[in-house]
């Protein structure tokens, strides 16, 4: 009988290990399941915020090759496309075009160091906001790799491209923003370059107001690990082999989306964390990056775990005294067989057997000894 009770006790173990187990997969995969749509609403906010600009680059590729098309190439016509497509966009930075050398009118050498224009005299006007105003200047960098990527890389890949995100100085502060830019092609042939600049503020601003399940957080990196949006300020515009023990296994994940994985931050807190990537264009992702503390996901994991511990607890506790009774009088019946027995045994043939009414096996025992002396 005892051992039926261990064996109760057993089981209720058995089945709050199973509760737990459970709990804690079911646990897991709803928490990561909703940080993967807070990060795809966040992507898709970026997707319409940046990738929904290309629609601009591509006006203004139509409209400059176009023009260049017909014979109807005009620099003061094109600016005023170019300032029009400005005013139009409140979330546009600057727009720009750059062409190759006497391609967008063959009258290069009439512009030189002309407003707007540089030591070559090519057209590559930049109309930016600045100090409240349109101002107009002209492009820098286009003929260097790195600083000149804007123009270089869409110019060489022959795709629209976004563009790494980078510092620049606007009224006198760094101002980290990105570049949306499409080659113009013309017969096949690619002759500039038309873009727009987006500053990055009020993504960052955006993602740094969301909080996942109240303790996490959500960032964006680029495809080649540059920090668009993180906690930490400081971070921001570093690459992931930057930042250190802060973004520890993010390269994992972005090399991995859709997969959940541990990190350790800097101050040793585990987090789970899932990458989405954002879209941008033809050639450019980027990712949105959720990350939640362990503690916070499991914190209802806890309570049940605590719950169980008490019920086991208690279970265990009522099993074993209800074993513990029901062993005693077991002891207590089979004690009064063996003195009975022993009785007999002496020859004391009137010995008075008891339990006869007892309809168990001890009562079975009890009625063959009666058989027995009679």
């Amino acid at each position: 009988m005892f051992s039926i009770a261990a064996c109760g006790v057993v089981a209720v173990v058995a089945a709050s290990g199973v509760l737990f187990y459970s709990s804690y997969h079911a646990i897991r995969t709803e928490s990561i399941e909703q940080m993967r749509q807070i990060a795809r609403s966040e992507a898709v906010a970026v997707e319409r915020d940046i990738g929904g600009t290309v629609h601009i680059v591509d006006s203004l590729d139509t409209v400059l090759s176009t023009m260049k098309q017909t014979g109807d190439a005009d620099r003061a016509r094109a600016d005023k496309i170019l300032t029009n497509m400005l005013e139009a966009n409140t979330n546009v930075l600057g727009t720009w075009t750059g062409w190759e050398p006497d391609a967008f009118d063959g009258k290069d050498k009439e512009f030189v160091n002309k407003d707007g224009h540089d030591q070559t005299g090519r057209y590559i006007p930049y109309w930016v906001r600045s100090g409240g105003q349109i101002t107009h200047a002209a492009l820098t960098d286009y003929t260097v790799s790195g600083p000149g990527d804007y123009y270089q890389i869409p110019f060489r890949t022959g795709k629209t491209t976004v563009i790494e995100p980078y510092l620049y100085a606007i009224d006198g502060k760094d101002v980290l923003m990105t570049s949306v830019a499409k080659p113009i092609v013309i017969d096949g042939k690619a002759v500039g370059v038309a873009g727009l600049d987006l500053s990055l503020q009020d993504t960052n601003k955006a993602f740094s107001q969301v909080h996942p399940m109240e303790t996490g957080f959500i960032s964006l990196v680029t495809s080649a690990g540059k920090i668009v949006s993180h906690p930490n300020a400081g971070l921001i515009g570093k690459n992931l082999s930057e930042a250190g023990a802060e973004t520890a296994g993010w390269e994992h994940l972005i090399a991995n989306p859709g997969q959940e994985r541990e990190v350790t931050g800097q101050d040793g807190t585990v987090s789970l964390a899932v990458v989405v990537p954002v879209r941008l264009a033809e050639s450019s992702n980027w990712f949105a990056i959720v990350s939640v503390p362990k503690t916070t996901l499991f914190a209802h994991l806890d309570t049940i775990m605590r719950h169980a511990a008490i019920s086991t607890g208690v279970a265990a506790v009522l099993l074993g005294l209800v074993g513990w009774l029901i062993a005693r009088r077991f002891v207590s019946r089979i004690s009064s067989v063996i003195d009975e027995t022993a009785g007999i045994a002496a020859g004391k043939l009137d010995v008075r057997i008891s339990g006869v009414d007892a309809r168990d096996e001890i009562g079975d025992l009890s009625r063959s000894l009666e058989v027995l002396l009679e």
